[in-house]
């Protein structure tokens, strides 16, 4: 059949690449015969196949012969073109025992069936590949009625089947990772996972953990059947340590050749290749390896990319288990030292028992004595000890009380109590001090209809921390505490509010953890332990209570404890009747405005009080360890509180009154000391340790100023500032650390030393306070006269370093001068001042020598040296008088006279000269030059001879001397030099203003113009002030500037180093002129500047024109004539140029010359017919006009490029070009 239907086979017209094929295909030698030949229902359904995009087959005849359309093609994969018009047993042998029944049911039946996701391995790519479709098979009638054939439409669903699966798996192992299991028992889930969804993946999987024992064996297995030789997974047989060592996966082939003995039977079909593949959750820890063995129905390279979607879902939750192991084994470390903590607290808390009590007794009984049988200071310094020590005494018992707590040995002892009344009276105690404070205390504790088992002690513990948590965040208002009823009636709810600075919301989950602290609080304190409100809710806790808070930051808070009422919900063992009566705790409570005073007179230890309290009817006064612990306990609060209120200013009349006893011992007095020993801002948010160092310092000789708080201690700074800031690291409003970090961002406390106090030890602390930028640091507890030694020395560095920066900032101040090309008269006066400034009692001149230096030049000094030196200026260095000055500048070192009146090495004037003037010692210094030569001199002249106990007879600084002369060298050889560069300067202007032929511009590097010589103005017609300043571009034409030219040329003279050109440029007048020029960096480097050279061509370039355009007029008349013409111009007649005709002629291509032909240079021979035989060539008539000598007429022979000769009529006449070479137009005919 040919490609293209016939009418008897219309129907298979279309259908693309098939259908052509089908046109093409021999089917007379298949069982369907000749395409004429086929019936009707055939031809129907052919048709509609081979038209349809969707993959379709058509089974025809007893031998279910194949029929099928482009898109099945991809389903054959390499039976196409094969299968068409052969039986289908014969396409798909290898699934005929699937697809033949069903085939035999639709013929013989007539009824239709179908499969969904059916697995079919075909063998369409050389394997048996794993594959997976949809299809129906339907009958297809014949004209008899009868079942012909089958219509198939298909759809190949392997991707499908194949991803679901997959995910399915990934899905089980990322699910068997959810929950905490050990790396072990994930890894054995893994397998299992492996085991019910992997295996048509892969033969077999393994797994190996990093840190088994050796050898490695896998920790899980799948597809590997029970009784498999153990040894065939030793991991060094399957490559696993290289693999985890190196992390990169590895593919190992001819698995049967290798492990044949080891597997036997292990596998009905061995497979051939295994990948090895790293086990790594992406922080670079490998965990382990996976290997699985690959299967042969898939791709190898789709195979590997699933098997490393497994092994990272493996490696996660190898991780996820590792990480939660990890945590675990944390826990219960954490656990354990949680548990060595609390036994470490409650031995160290009874450790500090005993010498704090020998503290306290002694203390105590020291402060009962009379105030007249002890001084006022020591009464004060003792006062702090106590307060010190009784706030130790309550973090000593608040650790006490933790660690009995989280050991469950807190005993308890539940009476019932007025809770009302016992609350009011433990609030009360704060009336006085919230009455210094400025705040109202507001007692609202209604009586309750029953009473409250309590712990009493406990009690007293909630009630002092909640108070003194209000008192430290209320600065100003109320404190309220008021009890009653829950809404139910089932519990009593004390409240303690305040209208304090709140609480943030972000704050108040976490409010009650241990050792949790509200950051940047804004307090009268931030001291505190972070302890105490978790205490407070332990200890509600124990007695079957809660609290609750409530906080609007800048309102205030609210804390609510809730007691249940009755005795229920505690243990029997822990109730017992009150067998004392109701303690007096604190003076009985009154209604509000009748509240007792806070501290009861201070009476004699063993003498009673003068006016003992009243007690409330039926009560009774019992000296028990209750009392006496509640009043310790309310001691211990309100002197820590009382530390937060402001000191009493001290007046300077009553330091003054201090009895030297009170200075520190082994201090000098202020006296002493140096008047300036330095101002000193202290700032500590304690105020007895804010006293304790202002007293020490000040003891000390130094001025200072407290003050409480970080933002205090930056105003206190900006207003006046210290020599040195000694701050805390813990205070309110602004830390120690922002403290710092806001002097050091202020230029004008910048420089100022910071030493950091703190109660944090170790390297770590002190690195972080020196890496924040602090000059010093120092740990609490700290010895006095390190501190004083510590601020001593840290002011003197400060005033060195401050110095120094002096020293350098005004170097820096007179090289700038000197950069800038100041008058050097001003440059040496401020040399002179510098001096000065930085060597007290000298006074300073400065000489300059001349040319030839040989005498002195000039000088430059002030007051009795200006005198002085005056007398010098012009003297030779020889003079009498001159004395040091010239003996440096001979010998180029310094000299030094001590005592000028005891000088005996100079002459008699020159000691004359020295007493008028009452100068009594001094030291010249030569001024060297870079080359060596001696410049000038440096005097530095003294009223007072030096000490001849002195090292140096001079007191004089050497470093300022050696800084001094390079100064004045440097200013020297910048003025010569600039002097230098002025004369050459104006000697070029000179010779650019006489070059008159050439327009000379100088430019800046942004090409504007800086100098403009009389060239340029006679030539663009500009006069130089109305174009300095300018830019080049205005003397272009606005087509260049358009295109931007004038910026290419610039560009390429600053990179390049050169830019010429030749164009059109434009005069003032709006004429134009051609003219051709350079541009080229200036000597001194590009950043000066730029030098432009240009000439004026339009002449020339006018006659260029001319000359083109007569040469292109005879190109074109040459070009017009029949003859062939052409040009030489050497002796040989050699082809130079010439027109079409000659380049015909002569066989060359146009435009051709000489030296371009297939010869490599056409040289014609020359032959004379007159006697037939060839003449010499130098006596031919052509050689001669070529020589100039005649003009020529002949017919010659000539031969060409190729070889041949021609006989060609020619004529030569010389021409002359204004070089004076000839020319020889030749013409002729061939």
């Amino acid at each position: 059949m040919t490609a293209e239907a016939s009418p008897e086979v219309s129907f298979l017209a279309g259908g693309g690449d098939m259908g052509a094929l089908m046109r093409a295909h021999d089917w007379a030698s298949t069982p369907l015969g000749r395409p004429d030949a086929w019936p009707q229902s055939l031809r129907t359904t052919v048709s509609t196949c081979l038209n349809c995009a969707f993959p379709i087959l058509v089974w025809w005849g007893p031998d279910l012969v194949k029929i099928y359309n482009d898109a099945y093609t991809q389903i054959l994969g390499s039976k196409h073109p094969h299968a068409l018009g052969r039986p289908g047993r014969d396409v798909w042998p290898e699934i005929w025992d699937v697809i033949g029944p069903m085939l035999d049911t639709v013929l013989t039946r007539g009824e239709p069936t179908r499969a969904e996701d059916l697995l079919l391995p075909l063998e369409r790519h050389g394997y048996a590949e794993e594959c997976y479709f949809s299809f129906s098979y339907s009958p297809i009638h014949d004209e008899s009625g009868a079942v012909g054939g089958v219509f198939c439409p298909v759809i190949e669903t392997t991707d499908r089947v194949i991803g679901e699966r997959r995910l399915r798996l990934l899905g089980d192992l990322a699910q068997s990772a959810a929950g905490p299991a050990s790396p072990e028992d994930f890894a054995r889930a893994a397998m299992t996972c492996m085991a019910n969804g992997g295996l048509r993946d892969f033969v077999f999987a393994a797994l190996y953990l990093q840190d088994n024992t050796e050898p490695l064996r896998p920790i899980g297995t799948a597809g590997i059947p029970e009784g498999t030789n153990p040894a065939l997974f030793d991991g060094a047989a399957w490559q696993v340590d290289d693999v985890i060592a190196t992390g990169t996966s590895r593919i190992l082939n001819n698995l049967r050749t290798r492990f044949a003995a080891l597997a036997d039977g292990a596998w009905a079909l061995f497979p051939e290749r295994a990948l090895i593949l790293p086990l790594d959750a992406g922080t670079g820890r490998r965990l382990g390896a996976l290997v699985v063995g690959l299967s042969f129905h898939r791709p190898l390279e789709e195979l590997r990319d699933f098997a490393e979607l497994a092994a990272g879902q493996i490696a996660s939750g190898l991780a996820k288990a590792r990480a939660y192991e990890e945590e675990r084994r944390r826990a219960e470390a954490l656990a354990e030292l949680d548990r060595a903590k609390t036994v470490f607290f409650s031995n160290v808390s009874h450790e500090f028992r005993t010498p704090l009590t020998l503290m306290l007794g002694p203390i105590e009984e020291i402060l009962a004595k009379p105030e007249a049988d002890l001084a006022a200071d020591i009464r004060e310094t003792l006062d702090r000890a106590h307060r010190s020590t009784l706030r130790l005494q309550k973090l000593v018992d608040s650790m006490l009380d933790f660690s009995r707590i989280e050991a469950g040995r807190m005993d308890a002892a539940y009476v019932p109590t007025d809770i009302a009344q016992m609350t009011a009276e433990l609030a009360s105690s704060y009336e006085s001090l919230t009455e210094r404070a400025g705040l109202r205390l507001t007692i609202a504790c209604e009586p309750l209809p029953s009473p409250v088992y309590l712990d009493r002690d406990m009690w007293e513990k909630v009630v002092f921390n909640l108070l003194s948590n209000a008192f430290k965040f209320t600065l100003a208002g109320e404190i309220r505490v008021m009890t009653g009823l829950s809404a139910d009636g089932c519990a009593a709810e004390v409240t303690v509010a305040d209208t304090g600075i709140g609480i943030p919301a972000e704050a108040l989950p976490r409010l009650f953890e241990r050792f949790y602290r509200v950051e940047e609080t804004r307090g009268r304190s931030i001291e505190g332990s972070g302890i105490g409100l978790a205490m407070v809710r332990e200890l509600v806790q124990l007695h079957g209570g809660t609290i609750r808070v409530a906080s609007v930051p800048g309102e205030g808070s609210s804390f609510v404890v809730s007691i249940p009422l009755g005795s229920d919900h505690l243990a029997t063992a822990r109730l017992g009747a009150d067998q004392l009566g109701p303690v007096q705790v604190g003076p009985a409570y009154r209604p509000a405005g009748h509240l007792a005073a806070a501290h009861p007179p201070r009476h004699t230890p063993g003498h009673p009080p003068e006016h003992p309290p009243e007690h409330p009817p039926g009560s009774r006064v019992v000296e028990d360890t209750r009392t006496s612990r509640s009043g310790r306990r309310s001691a211990m609060f309100l002197s820590e509180a009382e530390r937060w209120l402001p000191l009493e200013p001290v007046t300077n009349s009553e330091q003054a009154d201090a009895a030297p006893a009170s200075r520190h011992p082994g201090f000098q007095a202020a006296s002493s000391r140096s008047v300036n020993a330095g101002h000193v801002l202290v700032a500590d948010d304690n105020a007895d340790m804010r006293g304790y160092i202002e007293r020490l310092l000040a003891n000390a000789g130094f001025s200072v100023q407290a003050v409480a708080d970080g933002q205090s201690a930056l105003d206190a700074a900006l207003r006046r500032a210290p020599d040195l800031v000694l701050t805390d690291v813990m205070m309110p409003r602004l830390d120690g650390f922002a403290l710092l970090s806001a002097l050091r961002g202020d230029p004008r406390t910048a420089h100022l030393p910071v030493v950091l106090l703190s109660a944090r030890a170790g390297d770590d602390a002190r690195i972080e306070g020196l890496q924040a930028g602090a000059d010093d640091y120092l740990v609490k507890p700290f010895n006095a006269r390190e501190l004083v030694a510590r601020v001593e020395g840290n002011i003197r560095l400060a005033r060195q370093r401050w110095r120094a920066d002096r020293k350098v900032l005004a170097q820096k101040g007179i090289l700038e001068r000197i950069a800038t090309a100041a008058p050097l008269d001003e440059i040496l006066q401020e040399i002179i001042r510098f001096v000065e400034q930085e060597q007290p009692g000298a006074q300073c001149a400065i000489m300059t020598l001349s040319d030839d230096g040989t005498r002195i030049a000039s000088v430059r000094a002030a007051g009795l040296a200006a005198a002085y030196c005056q007398t010098l200026t012009g003297s030779p260095l020889t003079a009498s008088v001159v004395g040091p000055c010239g003996l440096a500048a001979r010998t180029g070192r310094a000299v030094a006279v001590g005592n000028t009146g005891a000088e005996t090495g100079f002459p008699d004037e020159w000691r004359h000269l020295m007493r008028r003037h009452g100068i009594r010692a001094i030291l010249s210094t030569p001024v060297l030059a870079g080359r060596g030569a001696v410049v000038g001199l440096l005097e530095l002249l003294f009223l007072e001879p030096a000490d001849p106990l002195t090292a140096s007879p001079v007191a004089a600084d050497p470093e300022l001397t050696d800084i001094a002369t390079k100064l004045i060298a440097i200013a020297i050889e910048r003025h010569s030099a600039d002097a230098t560069l002025r004369e050459r300067e104006e000697r070029l202007r000179l010779i650019i203003d006489s070059a008159r032929e050439y327009a000379i511009i100088t430019t800046d590097p942004q090409g504007r113009i800086t100098s403009w010589n009389a060239g340029a103005e006679r030539l663009l017609g500009y006069a130089a002030e109305e174009v300095l300043g300018q830019p080049t571009d205005i003397f272009f034409t606005p087509e260049d500037r358009a295109s931007r030219v004038p910026q290419r040329e610039l560009e390429q003279a600053l990179q390049q180093g050169r830019a010429g050109n030749e164009r059109w440029h434009i005069r003032k007048d709006g004429t134009r002129f051609f003219a051709s020029g350079v541009t080229l960096p200036l000597a001194d480097g590009p950043e000066r500047g730029l030098l432009a050279i240009f000439r004026d061509r339009t002449q020339e370039r006018q006659l260029e024109e001319e000359v083109q355009r007569r040469n292109a007029e005879l190109r074109a008349v040459l070009e017009a004539v029949p003859v062939a013409v052409w040009f030489t111009h050497d002796d040989q007649a050699q082809y130079a140029d010439g027109n079409r005709v000659a380049a015909e002629l002569l066989r060359l291509a146009p435009g051709a010359n000489a030296s371009e032909t297939p010869a490599g240079g056409m040289r014609p021979a020359h032959r004379s017919f007159r006697g037939g035989a060839e003449a010499d060539p130098r006596d031919l008539p052509l050689q001669r006009a070529v020589r100039g000598e005649s003009v020529w007429n002949d017919l010659v022979q000539v031969r060409m490029a190729d070889g041949r000769m021609r006989d060609l009529i020619c004529s030569a006449v010389p021409l002359f070009d204004p070089s004076g070479r000839v020319k020889i137009g030749a013409n002729g005919n061939g």
